[in-house]
């Protein structure tokens, strides 16, 4: 839903004890409406040992099954890229399993261990169990396939990975209230956003267009992945009580010119329109 205008805050750029579980990510990440979606949390939860889970790091050291310490290094633009490695540091050789989570939506997923590729099953741990030596590596490859979901009246969401796309809407931000340095914004749209999507549900063959991760990430103008699809207006779709009216049952007809439209992560849009109408044809 897209609601006009939206109050927000400041905008800144700113198992047993003998097993390590890496669970790479939940199948989908989501964030509540207003919410900032940190680094942080996309990281909440990445490693545990055994149970209960502990807190997600990208470096971690824990004590395996021998009682040895071993370090963990993750270097990853997950879940924008679909490459994730993992560096083993131990002192010396050690023997346990370590365990990888691969995401239910992560068809033809692969584990590369010291040159080996492997398959791996999504919706399962695939379990490593092998002496290990300083300094080798383990490379997850998890192929992100867009896909479309359909959610309410028929309408359809797009997805890769473990993210939703929503529609790159123009901003414009007003300040309402509160003091420095933590003022309340509005944010109104300074571009169309009543869209309806040109897309086959069963096959979204949609372009994706990958800029890379900044300093920046979450902002309209940031968003490290793109969608390319194709659209047109749809006109009796307007707002209602300051917000995007109910979404069009479909299928839609439209007369209005096709365009092009570009999706992004939807934690990197502050107004967000997230389920579309499906075009007729």
């Amino acid at each position: 839903m897209l609601c006009i205008a939206k109050s927000v805050s400041t905008p800144t750029k700113a198992h047993p004890p003998n097993h390590i579980i890496h669970s790479s990510s939940f199948d989908s990440i989501h964030t509540t409406t207003g919410a900032t979606l940190s680094s942080d949390k996309l990281h909440l939860r990445i490693w545990r040992k055994g149970q209960p889970a502990s807190e997600l790091v990208a470096v971690v050291t824990d004590v395996v099954r021998d009682g040895r310490r071993v370090g963990v290094k993750v270097e990853t633009d997950y879940p924008f890229d679909e490459t994730i490695r993992i560096t083993l540091h131990l002192p010396q050789e050690s023997a346990f399993p370590l365990k990888l989570r691969i995401p239910g939506w992560a068809e033809g997923a692969t584990v590369t261990v010291c040159g080996e590729i492997l398959s791996a099953l999504p919706g399962t741990f695939h379990t490593l169990d092998r002496v290990w030596k300083d300094g080798e590596t383990i490379e997850l490859h998890f192929p992100m396939k867009v896909r479309a979901e359909r959610r309410y009246r028929d309408s359809i969401t797009l997805t890769r990975g473990p993210l939703v796309y929503s529609l790159k809407i123009g901003e414009r931000w007003e300040r309402v209230r509160g003091e420095d340095p933590c003022p309340d914004y509005a944010v109104y749209p300074t571009t169309p956003w009543n869209y309806g999507l040109l897309v086959d549900p069963d096959d979204p063959r949609v372009e994706v267009v990958k800029k890379g991760v900044g300093d920046v990430i979450y902002g309209p103008d940031f968003a490290p992945v793109e969608l390319r699809v194709k659209g047109r207006r749809i006109p009796e779709w307007g707002m209602q009580d300051n917000c995007s009216g109910p979404v069009p049952e479909s299928p839609v007809t439209s007369s209005e010119p096709l365009e092009d439209l570009t999706l992004i992560p939807y934690g990197c849009a502050k107004l967000r329109i997230t389920e579309f109408p499906l075009l007729e044809g």
